[in-house]
């Protein structure tokens, strides 16, 4: 949030341990510790493979309870009523969702970043979606989720082998007693994790 302006959406996404969750979560923390009209929710949606778990697990992350309709887009809405006017959902691992027989991603989002007109006050809603893969691949959003989305894109590149020697090697000092770690093997395994 920059002097009143809240992107609807901002896309993060990059290789498994480039950073982009814990990154997230921390600035996320430190804001909210700063402004009482600001919260954000975390859900990981690593274990849903439908919209519909999808949907619920938001609900039960906003502290709403299980719904049997479709999506419940209408219950997740009603809890953010409650919720401060900056608000700000982080959608971990988003990529695991995939269509299924019934419904398909681009409805679901539509309907989520565009549900702001069932509210009786205002509220900014950010939807902070993180993943392994470019989302508009993978989850095929079409063209009117992008039109609703408007948001900003962040791409997590991998770590070199010289910034992953900085980290490990930082690591590796606090681990274990002095010489007792080969500099061959070090370098070895900064340069495999590097590859990989």
């Amino acid at each position: 949030m920059t002097e009143g302006y809240l992107p609807t959406t901002v896309s993060m996404y990059g290789p498994p341990g480039s950073g982009k969750t814990i990154t997230t979560r921390r600035l996320c923390r430190k804001f909210v510790a700063r402004h009482t009209d600001f919260d954000v929710e975390y859900i990981n949606l690593k274990e849903c493979r439908t919209i519909f778990s999808a949907a619920n697990e938001i609900l039960l992350a906003l502290g709403g309870e299980k719904q049997g309709a479709p999506y419940g887009l209408t219950a997740i809405w009603e809890r953010l009523e409650t919720f401060p006017e900056w608000t700000v959902l982080i959608l971990d691992e988003i990529d695991h969702i995939r269509h299924d027989g019934n419904y398909a991603p681009s409805d679901f989002f539509y309907r989520l970043l565009r549900g702001e007109g069932k509210l009786t006050r205002d509220l900014h809603l950010s939807v902070f979606l993180i993943s392994n893969e470019l989302l508009t691949v993978d989850l095929r959003l079409d063209s009117r989720v992008e039109s609703a989305r408007g948001g900003e894109e962040v791409f997590f590149p991998p770590y070199s082998a010289d910034e992953l020697r900085a980290i490990i090697g930082a690591r590796i000092d606090r681990a274990f007693v002095d010489g007792s770690m080969d500099e061959a093997a070090f370098d070895r395994g900064v340069q495999e994790a590097a590859q990989r």
